[in-house]
């Protein structure tokens, strides 16, 4: 069976045992993997899992270069675990960083939109500015029904043309 990886090559496997809780696939570089399996996951998914799973074989020159030797024992944390770590990391990051009062003014100031529609009401805008904004206001009044972004794109075109 193949799998595609991102448009530059294909994963060749083979399953070589299956259980009720997992799949022993093996790649075609003779790289294996011992894949922990789900009750109701479909075969698209398993194949995602293939994909996830597979890391080229690259030998070390000798087995004195591995980093860890038999009997070596310890912990590591979940998937789960590291990303909440790194999740924390990131929200400690975003609270600790500087905020400058330009950023301070721009969360308290009116959006652009109101400080506008206020000097429009107010009469503060020249003759031909205040003429361009009604007409747009007057083209969609504020009950004109949504249409998708496609309709209007299109209709913005054809009276462009």
């Amino acid at each position: 069976m193949e799998v595609a990886v991102k448009n530059t090559m294909t994963i060749k496997y083979t399953i070589t045992e299956v259980s009720a809780d997992a799949i022993l696939v093996e790649y075609s570089d003779k790289s294996f993997a011992r894949i922990a399996i789900n009750k109701g996951e479909n075969k698209a998914a398993l194949e995602a899992r293939i994909r996830d799973h597979y890391h080229p074989l690259i030998p070390f020159d000798s087995s004195g270069d591995v980093p860890v030797t038999k009997g070596d024992t310890g912990e590591v944390k979940t998937r789960e675990e590291e990303a909440k770590d790194r999740k924390d990391e990131a929200q400690t990051k975003y609270w600790e960083q500087s905020v400058t009062y330009t950023e301070m003014r721009e969360n308290e100031y009116p959006s652009p939109t109101d400080q506008l529609e206020d000097l429009y009401l107010k009469g503060a805008f020249s003759d031909a500015m205040t003429a361009k904004i009604k007409s747009v206001k007057d083209k969609y009044p504020k009950d004109t029904a949504p249409v998708s972004r496609k309709a209007y794109d299109e209709a913005i075109s054809a009276a462009s043309e």
